[in-house]
């Protein structure tokens, strides 16, 4: 669930028909998470920015992060001091909580920083760490982007996230992923991914069409599945991925004004605002909880009931969803709710 399973042959994946190939294409969008990273990280940076741009203080940058900490922090530790409990009580269903460096690594929020550390504790966490580190270069994108422009900026953060991506392209076959998962998993690898949201929020409020509208959607979706058949570009579908949901998003959002007497409506721009609010709301407590209960779920079936393919994953999905929404609801009520007041609060 959430992972690319799909066997490569040389240079190239393997579409041979096989037993199960069936079952695969039926459920294969449930196999391909690491995309709804790109979704998300796009997604992220339209509405950081969104934002970001509606402080009305006389110092926008401190209450930024100050409500960016009691936004994020609070669930987060929340479950990571859950889940180092169930991996020290419950070791063989859950992962091992790993001693203190690992604690201390998630605990910083730099845990993508060492093999090691990287999946520990709940593997999901490593895209929490890239956010966070997103965030601290969040001021200086902004800078770049006064003094060189956005689309120069641009330019130079993408020229950068292929930079971190290359290494894997070169060796494939010849070390593992998780050898090579710090150095493609600093936040340089997603800042363009991240930015191009961001970009989009800065366009948007300032009445400007949106470039990326005007960009064929099939082009990003056929450049997608070029990288993800060709594996020396597999590591750039992520980009291409993002950047599908760029343009979309982008086309979304201009379609409402096309032809329409008023460029830009105050109330779609707060339609889009709350958009941001739901998008944000319990799905982080979901998201922060969902893979360990998948992983423990799906081991459960294969074990007790003996259940495989198709009926595995889509018992472990349907199960998975009635386990963790309500316990995402009443962390997102009585964890993030009360993080978010106090976040207000100066």
């Amino acid at each position: 669930m959430g992972s690319d399973r799909i066997a490569w042959s040389g240079m190239f994946r393997d579409l041979s028909f096989r037993p199960g190939m069936k079952s695969w294409l039926l459920l294969s969008p449930l196999t391909f998470g690491y995309l709804g990273v790109a979704i998300f990280f796009v997604i992220s940076g339209f509405c950081i920015h969104l934002s970001f741009s509606r402080l009305k203080v006389e110092n926008p940058w401190r209450e930024f992060f100050h409500r960016r900490v009691f936004r994020i922090l609070p669930p987060y530790y929340a479950w990571l001091a859950i889940f180092v409990i169930l991996g020290l009580v419950l070791p063989h269903q859950f992962t091992s909580g790993g001693g203190v460096k690992q604690i201390v690594a998630h605990m910083l929020l730099i845990h993508n920083w060492h093999s090691s550390t990287f999946f520990g504790i709940n593997c999901s966490f490593w895209s929490l760490a890239v956010e966070w580190q997103l965030y601290l270069l969040y001021p200086i994108l902004m800078i770049a982007v006064q003094k060189w422009s956005w689309r120069n900026t641009l330019v130079m953060l993408g020229i950068i996230e292929i930079t971190f991506r290359f290494p894997w392209s070169m060796l494939f076959g010849h070390t593992s992923d998780l050898e090579l998962q710090p150095w493609l998993d600093f936040p340089f690898a997603y800042w363009w991914s991240w930015a191009i949201g961001a970009w989009i929020a800065y366009d948007w409020l300032a009445d400007r069409r949106l470039p990326l509208a005007h960009l064929p959607i099939w082009l990003p979706v056929i450049a997608t599945i070029i990288c993800w058949e060709f594996r020396p570009l597999n590591n750039y579908t992520f980009m291409t991925g993002a950047l599908a949901m760029a343009v979309w998003l982008s086309q979304k959002l201009e379609a409402k004004f096309v032809n329409t007497a008023s460029h830009r409506s105050s109330q779609f721009k707060v339609l889009v605002s709350r958009f941001c609010i739901v998008v944000g709301g319990w799905s982080y407590s979901l998201y922060l909880l969902h893979q360990p209960f998948i992983n423990l779920i799906s081991r459960l079936y294969q074990r007790e009931i003996l259940v495989h393919g198709i009926v595995l994953l889509g018992m472990t999905f349907f199960t998975t969803l009635l386990i963790t929404i309500p316990m995402a609801w009443f962390s997102y009520k009585w964890i993030e709710l009360p993080g978010i007041e106090l976040g207000k609060q100066n």
